[in-house]
């Protein structure tokens, strides 16, 4: 009887109920918190987490707009030479500026007429618009038509420079001297802030290298300096921005970088008879 199967399946089956739990189970109030071990410093922590992660982020994102030149000591424009200007041919110019660790921030693109560059030369009026690194236009740069003759006060030089929304930075101007060029930065309000003056020898036959002195409008202080110089590692010349402060607004920073431009165009590219 003990070794019957039958008796045996009952056997275990009674074996295998489980026995009832004498426990009572907790009920939650509505006035009681079912998570009690979440502190407040565990929320803390989290938040500093999440904004650690976004900073993180935002390091590896470029830069873009007048942002691009927040904190450089210094800007180096290079021109980009293309065939048909080896074959004399007048083409719109293409520029990059550059940091000091050849870190690219703008690449410039000139928008002008074949007639105006074959009538005018460097002197023409042209549009260069500045790219930022995210493909986005930041800075627009408007050169107003001027002539070469110091002594033709009718049509000085200026260079004005743009936000790409829209918003005037400040002006480039060439101011009449029969002693010497002088190039006024101007604001917005059209007041001056920084100039720079050329000697009349020098502008009639200027050397290959040479460097432009950027002074306050009261002349007692010096805000910047603009050098034309030979690059060995790329094997050609280039406009060497440096700024006396490497924290000035971007402002106007964006306005040394017209300033040099307008120098380039004006002493450094080819001329026109006027």
């Amino acid at each position: 009887m003990q070794n019957d199967p039958l008796h045996s399946f009952h056997r275990d089956n009674q074996l295998r109920v489980a026995q009832p739990n004498s426990i009572e189970p907790i009920v939650y109030q509505s006035n009681q918190s079912i998570v009690s071990n979440f502190t407040a410093s565990q929320s803390i922590s989290t938040v500093d987490q999440l904004s650690s992660s976004q900073s993180t982020l935002s390091s590896y994102l470029p830069r873009s707009g007048l942002n691009s030149l927040n904190d450089v000591p210094s800007c180096h424009i290079h021109q980009i030479y293309e065939l048909n200007e080896s074959l004399s041919i007048a083409s719109e110019n293409r520029f990059t500026v550059k940091t000091y660790d050849n870190h690219s921030i703008f690449l410039a693109s000139e928008g002008s007429t074949q007639r105006d560059r074959m009538l005018w030369g460097s002197s023409r009026p042209f549009m260069l618009h500045l790219t930022d690194q995210r493909h986005q236009q930041a800075i627009t740069l408007r050169r107003i038509f001027g002539c070469h003759c110091f002594c033709f006060p009718l049509k000085m030089q200026c260079m004005e420079v743009w936000l790409h929304s829209g918003v005037l930075l400040g002006v480039v101007q060439e101011k009449f001297s029969i002693t010497s060029r002088e190039f006024v930065i101007e604001n917005e309000r059209g007041e001056a802030l920084y100039v720079v003056n050329v000697s009349l020898g020098s502008s009639l036959c200027m050397d290959k290298e040479f460097h432009f002195p950027i002074l306050t409008a009261d002349k007692a202080h010096q805000g910047g300096t603009i050098v034309r110089q030979w690059n060995s590692d790329i094997n050609t010349f280039t406009m060497n921005i440096y700024f006396a402060d490497p924290t000035m607004d971007s402002k106007i920073k964006s306005l040394f970088l017209g300033l040099g431009f307008l120098l380039d165009y004006l002493f450094f590219q080819s001329r026109s008879c006027c």
